[in-house]
């Protein structure tokens, strides 16, 4: 039985216009090593640290490591496609790559709520939000598990057909 969806396209699908996939490839490809390993954005992170929140500065680091596993699981998605390795359920390194890239996506599109969320903290709480003590840091851990339960949860139903 084949699982097409893991992958999302086959070599047989990338046969019918391969000059095409292989420069959307070549695209992708290379904004994945641009983002990650450019060191623009430790730069952009390190100079914004006296500006913003020591919480905000969490968030957005806690969002390059999401990022940072969603381009690696994407690496090794590509390797399965060119290469048009069987597809299968048992395979558990590209169930857990295909996982860990929809995890992903529902994690950024939770993002903005949960910025909003911990802005409305910010803002209600002020005074002990700004004088930066250690539990302040127990928003992060409720804005992450916000975020990554219900996209694990999303994403394990759909790669395993358990979605009506």
């Amino acid at each position: 039985m084949s699982y097409d969806f893991l992958v999302h396209l086959n070599s047989t699908i990338i046969a019918q216009a391969p000059a095409t996939f292989k420069l959307i490839f070549a695209v992708e490809v290379c904004n994945i090593f641009l983002l990650i390993y450019s060191v623009f954005p430790r730069k952009l992170l390190v100079n914004i640290s006296e500006i913003l929140h020591r919480n905000f500065r969490l968030c957005l680091f806690c969002m390059c490591l999401h990022y940072t596993a969603a381009s690696t699981a994407r690496c090794i998605l590509f390797y399965y496609q060119i290469n048009d390795i069987q597809l299968s359920r048992h395979d558990y390194f590209l169930v857990s790559a295909h996982l860990s890239r929809d995890t992903v996506f529902g994690y950024f599109c939770a993002m903005p709520s949960s910025f909003a969320f911990e802005r409305f903290i910010a803002t209600k709480y002020w005074r002990w939000y700004e004088s930066a003590a250690p539990s302040t840091l127990l928003i992060i851990p409720i804005i992450e598990a916000n975020n990554i339960i219900p996209s694990l949860l999303n994403s394990f139903f759909w790669t395993f057909g358990m979605h009506s």
